[in-house]
Parts: structure tokens; sequence; C-alpha cells
């Protein structure tokens, strides 16, 4: 795997998470239904990934990140193989690279005191929905969109209401509240 190689090239630290790690241990390898890879870096070691995989990422990849292609929704970084397609339900009507990809996510300091720790979660949140509502009119998938249809019309309405909004200034809203911990002593960490 190239990341694998850029990683250990540069002595960055990645693990799985998520659907990647369950599929480790109670598959042995994929969930069956699993659609995609998992993983994470410390925000230090995510940060210079993103630098050398711009560098030394073969043309067959592409590196998509909300600097690399405007239009995309994601907080976190995606490498997608170029020359193939896999649309999810929720980006269907979005003009973006579709290829089947990797999730790269940055792990932040989380604050240890529980209250603040519950705070900073729900800013988190709220920056990122926020940021979810400017880019997308559509909820992750479609059987969200079947169940819940409060959930569409919230996300529609948002939408119409952040116009006058720049998808930059929410971005980088969000980043400053997943990041606001980094630099101080903590004892956990995790990823929007």
């Amino acid at each position: 795997l190239i990341i694998d190689q850029i990683c250990r090239a540069h002595n960055l630290t990645y693990f799985a998470i998520g659907g990647s790690v369950l599929g480790a241990v109670r598959h042995q390898g994929f969930i069956p239904w699993d659609d995609d890879i998992d993983i994470a870096m410390p925000r230090k070691d995510y940060e210079e990934f993103l630098h050398y995989a711009a560098l030394e990422l073969p043309d067959s990849y592409f590196l998509q990140t909300f600097f690399t292609e405007k239009k995309s929704p994601f907080y976190f970084a995606k490498v997608r193989k170029n020359n193939t397609k896999f649309i999810e339900y929720y980006l269907k009507d979005l003009d973006i690279h579709q290829g089947i990809f990797v999730d790269i996510f940055p792990f932040d300091n989380v604050p240890d005191n529980t209250v603040v720790k519950k705070l900073h979660y729900f800013l988190c949140r709220f920056a990122y929905q926020m940021f979810l509502s400017k880019s997308l009119t559509t909820v992750c998938s479609s059987r969200f969109e079947q169940r819940n249809n409060y959930k569409v019309i919230i996300r529609k309405i948002l939408h119409f209401l952040l116009i006058p909004v720049s998808k930059n200034f929410l971005f980088h809203f969000l980043d400053c509240c997943v990041r606001m911990f980094n630099g101080k002593e903590c004892k956990e960490i995790a990823h929007i």
C-alpha cells in the first residue's frame, strides 16, 4: 500500500480505526460489507503525511483534501485511486473525484476535564455540521433519507441559510475548534 510506504519512509505513525479494526479482529480481514479502509494519524504525522503525499503519490492516486478539491465535503483526507469509480450515495450529485479510497483522519488532543470535554465535543460537532451543511444537501446514506426525512429537511434548510457564509470560513472555524487543545497536556486524542 502506497500510504504505508510513505509513512514508513518518513517515520510517520498511523493506525487502523473504525470498521477496519473491527474487520481485522472479527473477520481477520475486511468486514464483507465495508467499503473502505479507515486509518488515523496524530495531527503532526497527519500534516507531514499530507505534505509528503502531495509530493510522492504516484500519478495513479489523488490526495483529496479541502485544499486539493474545494468541492470536497470532507474535513479529513482521502487517498483515491484514479481511473476507478465508487460513488457514495450522499455524494452522488457532487462533482468531485469519486474513485475508491482510503480515509485518513487526523487525531487531535481532547481535554481531560469531563465538562470541558463535553463542551468541546458539542462545539466540534456544531462546527462540523455547519461545514457539512454548507457542502451537502443530503445526509450520509439513503436509509437515513428514507426513515428520517427531518434530517434531510434540516440539512437543506441549513444549506440555504449558509449561502452567505464562505465554505473556507466554516472549514477554518472547524479546524480551529478541533485543534483547540493541541499543544496542551492531554491524556486522550480523537478524530472529528
